[in-house]
């Protein structure tokens, strides 16, 4: 019997591998810019786009983000993580490896789990469909007339991207 990994497998591995990458990248880049009190909007999406390293991150889903991670209690371990990042304190984001994997699921998955209960962040705007989108777009909703899906696929050369230095 042959065990063939779940697709969620394959991208927790993916997630957790990226936060490894970060986390030796991290010490390398500028740091954030100092703030007191609680994390803004601003200052969430300038520290996911720094976890995550993409620039074109959804506002709409960082504000549903955000406001779970406040609503479950995880605010002073985002402050923690942003206050390491911008250089405010002397921990280093290794120190704060749950609330990391909650903000690189949460971006790349659009789903995060806190004490047992899954929030639903978003689908369409998430990390993973960046991977597959100038091919295979993430819909969530249907794509054509009914029974679209059983004709054969349209053939011919794929448009691939060029290659970004």
């Amino acid at each position: 019997m042959t065990h063939h990994p779940s697709r969620r497998l394959v991208l927790g591995g993916m997630v957790a591998l990226h936060a490894v990458a970060l986390a030796r990248i991290a010490p390398g880049q500028t740091p954030l810019p100092s703030r007191t009190g609680p994390i803004g909007a601003e200052d969430f999406m300038a520290l996911s786009q720094r976890m995550t390293g993409h620039d074109r991150l959804s506002p709409t889903l960082g504000a549903r983000f955000l406001e779970v991670l406040a609503e479950t209690g995880r605010a002073p371990a985002l402050q923690t993580l942003y206050a390491s990042a911008s250089g405010a304190s002397g921990g280093a984001p290794e120190d704060q490896d749950d609330i990391v994997q909650l903000l690189l699921h949460g971006w790349y998955l659009g789903r995060i789990e806190i004490d047992g209960q899954t929030h639903l962040i978003g689908y369409e705007q998430t990390l993973m469909g960046r991977v597959t989108a100038d091919i295979l777009p993430l819909r969530s909703y249907c794509g054509g007339t009914m029974g679209f899906w059983a004709l054969p696929p349209d053939t011919g050369p794929l448009p691939l991207r060029e290659a970004q230095p």
